[in-house]
């Protein structure tokens, strides 16, 4: 947890673990389950590196706007490093990216989901475009996030 908090508060104005979370909390919409009935969302205190960090649209947009800028900084070299390939039998990884790679472009995507919520991103570095959906319930949102990403 001390890691992920070292590498992502410097960048994030709102996240908020989830042994923190008393405002975050105020602003945290409702989330819904399969057949729209409103849950409490998960409380991941146990597990807060697998789903409890909480955070902003706009604290997405921040992180994907350093993950596509290279200032040449301490952060931004940690940053570098999570999109250098580590596994490449099959899927494509990065440490914590999943690497699209063709000949000449790369993009790197991620998802995420607890109980009423979803989130998706995906970013193409050299374009510097990236799409971010979150959903307050359990509908699938990587779909959308594709369409969206190969319109751009």
């Amino acid at each position: 947890m001390l890691v992920l908090l070292l590498t992502l508060m410097p960048l994030l104005t709102g996240a908020q673990s989830s042994t923190k979370k008393t405002e975050f909390t105020k602003r945290f919409t409702k989330v819904y389950n399969d057949e729209g009935v409103e849950i409490k969302a998960w409380d991941l205190d146990a597990l807060v590196v697998a789903g409890g960090l909480r955070s902003s649209l706009n604290d997405l947009l921040i992180y994907a706007k350093n993950n596509m800028e290279n200032k040449n900084t301490d952060l931004s070299k940690a940053v570098e490093l999570t999109h250098q390939v580590t596994f490449s039998k099959g899927t494509i990884v990065g440490l914590g990216w999943h690497i699209i790679q063709s000949a000449d472009e790369a993009y790197y995507w991620h998802n995420g989901s607890t109980g009423g919520s979803r989130s998706f991103i995906m970013m193409d570095l050299n374009k510097k475009t990236a799409v971010i959906v979150l959903s307050n319930s359990n509908v699938e949102t990587d779909t959308a996030g594709v369409r969206i990403f190969e319109k751009l």
